[in-house]
């Protein structure tokens, strides 16, 4: 599970992803968490997996970031 610290509270191995509104976690079968930007639905400016931390970014909005589970697929 992601480490968030307490609400609102930016985990400084993740950076601003850790409380954007645009970001996403994705928990892997092994256990492992990737963090997913949606700002690169809609531009290409922003990597869909961005290397952590981020320490700024254009496309950031306070916010909770969403969880999800990967299938074994």
């Amino acid at each position: 599970m992601p480490n968030r610290g307490s609400a609102g509270q930016r985990d400084p191995k993740v950076g601003c992803c850790s409380i954007c509104h645009y970001a996403s976690t994705l928990v892997g079968a092994k256990g492992l968490t990737f963090w997913r930007c949606g700002q690169s639905d809609s531009d290409a400016a922003f990597r869909r997996y961005p290397t952590l931390p981020v320490e700024e970014c254009a496309g950031f909005e306070s916010g909770s970031p969403k969880t999800g589970i990967l299938s074994d697929d």
